[in-house]
């Protein structure tokens, strides 16, 4: 399964970029997840602009459909490669169910006369007969719900790093 997302935000790419790999950013982002109980930013490789990151957090396991399960917790990391001059940053989600289930997405960033175009490509893949589908709506369903709060979180972090 296969979503976009995009909205423009009124500051350049570079700051969009430098925002979107930043740890303030990314912990908060993670930990604005329900599931999420604790996250942190651990920088891999820097070199020329470029970027290699991994959000490492504790969540709540899923059940077999999906769900939360509050019984226990899990590790999850989100692997995150940013491109500077491509202006890109892709990302791979791996979680317990990663067997079953892949996500990843890239960020693109595209110069505007106001500032920056932002377009989220996300891929959901569900390899589990029967249920696939109905989980891959979910985790789909999920990204709309958090694609509103992404974006408010970026324009307030984009803000902070302004003044």
């Amino acid at each position: 399964m296969k979503l976009v997302k995009s909205f423009d935000v009124d500051a350049p790419p570079e700051q969009v970029g430098q925002v979107l790999c930043s740890e303030a950013f990314n912990v908060a982002a993670e930990r604005d997840r329900d599931e999420v109980l604790d996250a942190r930013h651990v920088l891999l490789e820097e070199r020329d602009g470029d970027l290699v990151f991994e959000v490492r957090s504790t969540e709540y396991k899923r059940k077999k459909t999906g769900g939360i399960d509050r019984s226990g917790t899990v590790e999850s990391k989100i692997r995150n490669t940013y491109d500077a001059r491509a202006r890109t940053l892709s990302w791979v989600y791996e979680g317990a169910g990663s067997r079953w289930v892949s996500v990843t997405g890239i960020y693109r960033l595209t110069p505007t006369e106001r500032g920056t175009h932002v377009i989220h490509d996300i891929s959901i893949e569900v390899n589990i007969p029967l249920i696939g589908g109905r989980i891959a709506k979910m985790i789909s369903g999920e990204f709309d719900v958090a694609a509103q709060r992404f974006e408010r979180l970026l324009r307030a972090q984009l803000r902070a790093s302004m003044t």
